[in-house]
């Protein structure tokens, strides 16, 4: 473990290095049950599970070698049974880092794939990595991008039509990452008029408002195969309320 000292040292207080060392834990701990060929299906990297209880941790180059352990081993692990979720959380990831874990992520026999609450340098990094894995991960069943801003539209845009191009994708969570370059709406239209068979769609605090439209109620009223629709803490009205409702008598899924 890197000693507490080379944080305090750099300015971070002890709650940072407890973060710190929980990381670092599990980062060993899952890359020896990888080359134990005993991984477990679920592999979580960052600090704490969520935004309230947990810090950012700031790239430091004594990350590298761990992170490289780990993409070593998870390279060389080839189990025909495998399926992981694999999910990076509140951490500052740098391209020295994804261009680590590019090459082990490729290929792999990823279900489910997350990034959230994270830090790019610059956001369109952050999503030509998400693009890499997603394109390369053919068994891909959910991709969660949440709480990581996205700066552009062209950005939004190219991510969006990577989801909707990806053969195997069905849950797909984009989630208070808008801001106000865009209206959620429109990201929301791309996806039901794409045809592609979601089984659900959560864009939770995304700036979407249907400004009258009722693209939303009318997809919904012929009953597609969605299961789940989250739009919580956005800006529908009361009008949308009704047309929502009116749709949902119509729809068993």
């Amino acid at each position: 473990l890197i000693p507490t000292s080379h944080w305090i040292d750099r300015g971070f207080d002890a709650n940072y290095d407890l973060g710190m060392t929980k990381f670092l834990i599990m980062i060993k701990h899952v890359t020896c049950e990888l080359r134990n060929g005993t991984c477990r299906e679920n592999i979580y990297l960052g600090s704490g599970f969520g935004a309230n209880d947990s810090v950012l941790l700031r790239h430091d180059d004594a990350f590298l070698p761990h992170w490289q352990e780990f993409s070593n081993a998870l390279q060389l692990y080839r189990n025909p049974e495998a399926s992981h979720r694999f999910s990076i959380g509140n951490m500052q990831l740098t391209s020295s880092v994804m261009s680590v874990l590019t090459p082990s992520m490729r290929d792999n026999p990823i279900k489910s794939f997350t990034l959230s609450n994270n830090v790019f340098a610059n956001a369109g990094e952050g999503i030509e990595f998400a693009i890499e894995i997603i394109q390369s991960n053919q068994k891909l069943n959910d991709f969660y991008w949440a709480n990581n801003s996205i700066e552009s539209i062209g950005d939004v845009n190219r991510l969006v039509d990577v989801i909707i191009s990806h053969p195997t994708i069905e849950v797909v969570g984009l989630l208070n990452c808008f801001g106000e370059i865009v209206n959620g709406y429109s990201i929301m239209l791309s996806l039901i008029s794409s045809n592609k068979q979601f089984l659900r769609i959560d864009l939770e605090s995304n700036n979407l408002r249907t400004d009258g439209g009722t693209e939303m109620s009318d997809f919904l009223a012929t009953n597609p195969p969605l299961r789940e629709l989250w739009l919580m803490n956005n800006h529908l009205d009361d009008n949308d309320a009704v047309l929502i409702a009116r749709a949902l008598k119509q729809n068993t899924n």
